[in-house]
């Protein structure tokens, strides 16, 4: 199974990422070029895996953030059959580089 979620990492100023994770395998997409307006780590809440409502131009980029990780959660779908021909991995490199 692919697991996908967003994480913050980094010690200077905020930098947010798409995690993808099958069968050992990590690999990162960065998505902070796509956010609108500099923003910070307390405007980011981890848990919900959003930006507070408080945080600049958060409906955009909350709304940014959930088609993204729509369409990869999409594909991941098409992961998994492919996983059961033991090539799961296979499929990840190739859609992230």
């Amino acid at each position: 199974m692919v697991n996908i979620n967003y994480q913050s990492y980094g010690t200077t100023g905020f930098n947010l990422r798409l995690r993808f994770y099958l069968d050992g395998e990590t690999r990162f997409l960065a998505v902070n070029k796509l956010l609108k307006e500099k923003l910070h780590t307390k405007h980011w809440n981890q848990k919900k895996q959003q930006f507070i409502p408080s945080a600049p131009f958060s409906e955009e980029n909350n709304a940014i953030l959930v088609e993204l990780k729509q369409k990869y959660d999409r594909l991941a779908m098409d992961w998994v059959v492919k996983e059961k021909k033991g090539k799961g991995h296979v499929y990840i490199s190739v859609l992230l580089r």
